[in-house]
């Protein structure tokens, strides 16, 4: 009879222990990797907005003037959208972004220094004139306008 109960508490041990490996070890890496697709999406997300920036602008700018497009940017949280005066039009996403207290447990990337990604897409043969502050957050919708003189990018 004891040996029954022996190898049963040596059993409810064993199970103790493979649960707390699982939580330990795996809830870790669990985390960074949802981390990490958290930052893939921002960097994604807010790479495909300003590029519909340019697709837009470049679309307008074959046209003739006074065309007018207006599109919607859905921007996401970590992420910043602009256009520049000086013809650019690009992105920033903040990335690594999981804690409270600043640090995160991701290690840091070497393509985003100091966690931020930034990137622009120039436009050498448009003149674009931005008609808002740059950059931007949330969701927008914006007008692009052929002028005379090139292309503007405003609020609608």
């Amino acid at each position: 009879m004891k040996s029954k109960g022996q190898a049963a508490i040596e059993f409810i041990f064993i199970v103790l222990l493979i649960v707390v490996y699982l939580f330990s070890v795996t809830k870790p890496i669990i985390e960074s990797s949802q981390g990490i697709i958290e930052d893939i999406d921002t960097i994604t997300r807010s790479n495909n907005e300003a590029k519909k920036i340019v697709n837009s602008v470049k679309r307008v700018s074959m046209l003739g003037t006074g065309s007018i497009e207006t599109i919607q940017l859905f921007i996401p949280v970590n992420g910043e959208v602009g256009c520049y005066n000086d013809g650019n039009i690009g992105f920033k996403a903040k990335i690594n972004q999981r804690t409270l207290d600043g640090t995160s447990i991701n290690p840091p990337v070497g393509l985003c220094p100091n966690n931020l990604c930034d990137k622009n897409f120039s436009l050498p043969s448009v003149n674009v004139t931005c008609m808002y502050d740059a950059p931007t957050k949330g969701t927008q919708k914006f007008k692009i306008v052929k002028t005379d003189s090139g292309v503007s990018i405003g609020p609608a």
